[in-house]
């Protein structure tokens, strides 16, 4: 078996670490420096690299119509990249990062292979398919990669190495590896500070299928007192102050009360692990231990917590937060000015608190697990990088932008996040309904520019007689440009009706659906021990560059598949397409 060394970016592996290496890829230094991996040595995949593409060696000028049996084969040799130029595919030197060949081309079956993310994106270096780069028309030696980064505008910190500990939980592949996985959320729900919003469908689990992760309704992070009210049992953040010498128990219990029968199979050695590791390196974790100790002094009466929204060091260069910059007792009478969206915890108010999507804390509070050295979420004001200052429209990052940045894997960065399975799924579904939230938020402080006081019916409501407007209440009017709104839905309905109306009904209805068993996927998860539900969005990357290529197809310019295309619409959903063509 031949064998190449390709970067496979950071390897999450213990036995696969090669003997002589002295220190660990992963091991944290006090300084919080990243440690590149070293470069692994892999086999090739025999069914994907030893059986070379066949690949069409006349030029894409020479007649269409050329019978497969004037078509040849080549087999080209390690060390060159396949370069997709349709309709030919041509071995090309690069002078990209890729050391071992990519497949790329049409298989011998008649199967198009997308091949593998084995480009590093020059800005941030994330790892992407040759299909997801900009220009897909064009023959491209150096592609170029704007999904990732916005083509360098988006600039975030990485994320630093984890502890050891959660590395081996993650990555080890051993019995106690793969228990962590399955009931990771529990454990991540057992020291998680806040409590997550919304109605979770855990029947949609009882069938046989791969695990789904679907929430309902209005989606919140609170957080309550700092101690419970008496006669209750501590939760949550609570379970940091309140009787830590029966902390394990305490965890293990008060997780019971929401399901008792997924409680029964965890375990206390590894509540125990989680705890010390979190208590060595997260530092809100820090801040509440140190209330502990306060409180343990001197009581908890006439104290309150505030969790600080601004940072004194820069948390978007190097630098990780401290239990200071985090969170502060103040006394209960000390009146102080406070930003907006400061959380202050009291003593025994009976109430909970909603933290804003925009507090630097509200990711690593619900996700301790993700977040183990307790790295800020999505404040505001996140400078875009590398641009002209003066040609910028908008001189600030998006929250879009940043989960973008954030669940894409990268070279020198540890992929805490994306390896972490079911609670990776609960992640996606949380940083989209955060989204979400901004947006319709912005619809709501922004009436006036909408120009919604024009609309009709709120017209003819006022000037009914005898009608209160008070009593009517405050109508909030989404535009068409909500994506997947109302309005949104009827415009697209709208057009697709009025192609009809011009062309004529449609000749050709495609339904292309999304295979977890595509080559690209299962190549890709089987390296890393990974299965198809562990990465969605793996999932939708490979089905939206396939989809990219069968429009293109169709969509020719000197003649698609099924002839000239006179209109089309394509509703694109979650995991499949339903193309009309005439």
């Amino acid at each position: 078996m031949t064998r190449h060394s390709i970067p496979t970016g950071p390897a999450m592996s213990v036995e696969d670490a090669p003997r002589e290496a002295t220190q660990s890829p992963f091991q944290q230094t006090k300084t919080n420096e990243f440690i590149p991996p070293p470069r692994f040595i892999v086999e090739d995949h025999p069914e994907a690299y030893n059986n070379r593409y066949a690949m069409e060696s006349e030029s894409e000028n020479e007649n269409d119509n050329e019978d497969e049996e004037n078509q040849t084969y080549t087999t080209y040799p390690a060390g060159q990249t396949l370069i997709n130029t349709s309709p030919q595919h041509i071995p090309q030197e690069t002078n990209n990062t890729v050391t071992s060949p990519i497949v790329i081309g049409i298989q011998k079956n008649g199967y198009y292979d997308d091949g593998d993310p084995g480009w590093n994106c020059k800005f941030c270096q994330a790892y992407m398919w040759y299909g997801e780069r900009i220009g897909k028309r064009r023959r491209s030696v150096n592609p170029v990669f704007t999904m990732c980064c916005k083509h360098g505008k988006v600039v975030l910190p990485r994320l630093a190495n984890p502890p050891m500990e959660l590395m081996t939980l993650l990555c080890k592949g051993d019995e106690l590896s793969k228990h962590y996985r399955e009931f990771i959320r529990a454990y991540n729900m057992m020291f998680s500070f806040t409590s997550l919003g919304g109605k979770i469908d855990h029947s949609i689990n009882n069938g046989r299928g791969p695990f789904v992760f679907r929430m309902s309704g209005e989606n919140y992070h609170r957080i309550g007192d700092i101690v419970p009210e008496p006669g209750q049992a501590p939760k949550f953040s609570q379970l940091y102050i309140i009787d830590t010498l029966n902390e394990i128990k305490n965890r293990l219990d008060a997780y019971a009360r929401s399901d008792r029968a997924a409680a029964k199979k965890l375990r206390e050695p590894l509540v125990l692990l989680l705890k010390n590791m979190l208590d060595q390196c997260n530092p809100h974790v820090k801040a509440f231990r140190s209330a502990r100790d306060r409180f343990d002094v001197e009581g908890s009466t006439g104290y309150r917590m505030r969790l600080i929204e601004s940072r004194q060091s820069d948390g978007w260069t190097h630098n990780l937060p401290t239990a200071n910059e985090v969170a502060a007792l103040i006394p209960g009478d000390f009146v102080l000015n406070m930003e907006t969206r400061d959380i202050v915890l009291e003593s025994t108010s009976g109430k909970l608190q909603r933290i804003s999507e925009l507090h630097p804390a509200y990711l690593p509070l619900q996700y301790p697990l993700l977040f183990p050295y307790g790295e800020d979420g999505f404040p505001l004001n996140i400078p875009i990088g590398f641009e002209d200052s003066t040609a910028r429209k908008r001189k600030n990052v998006t929250m879009r932008e940043y989960f973008a940045f954030r669940i894409l894997e990268r070279r020198w960065e540890a992929p805490t996040i994306t390896r972490s399975g079911r609670l990776f799924h609960q992640f996606l579904v949380d940083a989209y309904t955060m989204v979400e939230s901004s947006r319709l938020r912005y619809l709501w402080l922004n009436q006036k520019k909408l120009r919604s006081s024009s609309y009709a019916a709120i017209q003819k409501a006022a000037t009914r007689a005898g009608a209160k407007m008070a009593e009517q209440g405050s109508r909030i009017f989404i535009p068409a440009t909500f994506t997947r709104g109302k309005r949104y839905m009827k415009q697209h309905c709208y057009d697709a009706m009025a192609l009809c109306k011009y062309h004529g009904f449609p000749d050709i209805f495609i339904t292309f659906t999304c295979n977890p068993k595509w080559p690209e996927v299962t190549r890709y998860l089987k390296k890393y021990n990974l299965t198809t539900e562990d990465r969605p969005e793996i999932l939708c990357r490979v089905f939206k560059t396939k989809l990219d290529n069968l429009i293109g197809e169709l969509t020719k310019k000197n003649g698609s598949l099924f002839g000239p295309v006179a209109a089309g619409k394509s509703p694109l959903h979650v995991t499949y397409i339903n193309c009309l063509i005439k």
